[in-house]
């Protein structure tokens, strides 16, 4: 892949950061070279997928280290080996931002993404468009935070699914976006809840609620309309 070798050139010359966007990878695994993740001198680096119908599985090396790396965002891809997702996470010890956008990230099984950094300072999860591949069955439902210097949380999900949101420290900012609605690309306002069966209602209710007590001491908080309704 052109992409990789691009890469590879840029590490010889002490990159500091790295974009890659790849579209239309027609459901091929993307394998991460190994000099990319053991780039001393990186400090920012994304990967993203776009146009693709499904996850798309990143393989990573035997072995991390990104001793410098303070920003990373990945979206549209799946780490399926639990033993590698945690490796990655702990090969970044200054890590500040941590953005999972639209991706299947497993630390621990069942379907659980633990996060543990003393450095951690932002944390992004989204799962916006989970309906639109066939392995959303897998994605997490358990998100762990064990980050006591962090800050910032923002989290965008579906309240069809059940997440069970664990935080261990107290928060500055944080913001909640839901939908209920997962195939529905309009925005939704308060007759998009009104039409939900009473039963439906009240599961989503309670699941809002679990959210807020998962959080504690926020001196700013924001919610999306649907969260309120």
């Amino acid at each position: 892949m052109n992409v990789n070798r691009w890469s590879l050139h840029a590490v010889k010359y002490n990159v500091q950061e790295i974009t890659i966007i790849i579209e239309q990878l027609h459901n091929s695994p993307y394998k991460i070279p190994h000099p990319l993740l053991n780039c001393e001198s990186l400090r920012k680096l994304r990967i993203q997928v776009f146009n693709t119908p499904r996850y798309v599985d990143m393989i990573l090396p035997r072995s991390m280290n990104l001793p410098q790396l303070e920003k990373l965002t990945i979206r549209g891809l799946s780490i399926s080996n639990l033993e590698f997702s945690k490796r990655l996470f702990s090969s970044c010890p200054v890590l500040e931002t941590l953005s999972t956008l639209h991706s299947n990230v497993l630390t621990d099984n069942p379907r659980s993404l633990i996060i543990d950094s003393l450095s951690l300072k932002k944390f992004l999860y989204t799962c916006w468009h989970g309906h639109r591949f066939p392995q959303n069955d897998t994605t997490a439902n358990v998100i762990k935070l064990c980050a006591p210097n962090l800050e910032d949380f923002f989290c965008c999900f579906f309240l069809a699914q059940d997440y069970s949101l664990e935080i261990s420290s107290p928060l500055y900012r944080v913001r909640f976006e839901m939908r209920v609605d997962a195939k529905e690309e309009e925005d939704e306002d308060a007759e998009t809840y009104e039409e939900l069966p009473p039963k439906e209602k009240g599961v989503y209710a309670r699941r809002t609620m679990k959210f807020l007590r998962a959080v504690s001491m926020v001196t700013e908080m924001g919610l999306s309309s649907s969260f309120l309704e």
